[in-house]
């Protein structure tokens, strides 16, 4: 008897702490969405044909996290390009270098277009940074060397919208479009090195001495930037 009460005590302990647990778990608010572009993978994967769209969307890495009750929410997005090639021959040698940044923050809101399509739409402000340097150099006697660069700073703001296919709980597959006013400042400069013999009149010879050219402009413009839905995003929902 009293074995048999003190099971009936244990098991009424046991719901009771499995009822508390359920009751004080927490619930999810949110759900975040991280997204890689993917356009190169399913070209190396599926090659159709030998020519290649061009992508002009810079924003290789994309997150998100919106609220599970209306939709609304934070999107960001995230991309860098570095790329340095060396070209030339036994006279010549030229090295490019390429660094240039691209960020974006924004609100959207998701909402169910259809079973297993969900359709965001959204507004961003977009920041960018773009680097460009060459160097030229003679393997000559006469030893020249031109130096190059241009550098961009832009800004913007406009609208976007994207669609995403659930292929899974957890796994989406997306594109976007998205539309941005840009103001951007570019300024170009050139350097120009090289050796040029002149007359000494002190000492009565001839000497080789080294110049330096300098040059710079800047430029500024205004655009309507548009970028049709040719990316890919793989993202993963948590």
């Amino acid at each position: 008897m009293q074995k048999t009460f003190l099971g009936l005590v244990m098991a009424s302990l046991l719901s009771l702490n499995a009822v508390a647990q359920e009751e004080t778990a927490p619930v999810k608010k949110s759900s975040h969405y991280i997204g890689l572009q993917a356009n190169q993978l399913i070209r190396q994967v599926f090659n159709f044909s030998n020519t290649n769209s061009i992508v002009n969307n810079p924003y290789l890495l994309t997150y998100a996290v919106n609220s599970i009750d209306n939709g609304g929410g934070l999107t960001m997005g995230f991309g860098y390009t570095f790329n340095e090639s060396t070209d030339g021959d036994q006279f010549v040698q030229r090295v490019t270098t390429i660094n240039d940044l691209f960020f974006r923050i924004g609100f959207e809101k998701k909402s169910l277009l259809a079973r297993k399509v969900i359709l965001s739409v959204g507004g961003d402000v977009v920041l960018a940074r773009e680097k460009t340097e060459t160097k030229t150099e003679e393997k000559t006697q006469s030893q020249i060397t031109f130096e190059s660069g241009r550098t961009g700073k832009s800004t913007g703001f406009g609208p976007r919208l994207t669609i995403n296919y659930q292929i899974h709980e957890k796994i989406l597959v997306g594109t976007e479009a998205n539309y941005y006013f840009v103001w951007r400042n570019t300024d170009d400069t050139r350097t120009d090195v090289f050796f040029e013999t002149i007359f000494d009149p002190v000492t009565g010879q001839q000497r080789t001495v080294r110049r330096t050219n300098e040059t710079k402009e800047t430029t500024k413009d205004k655009r309507f930037q548009f970028n049709p839905p040719a990316v890919i995003f793989l993202i993963l929902k948590f």
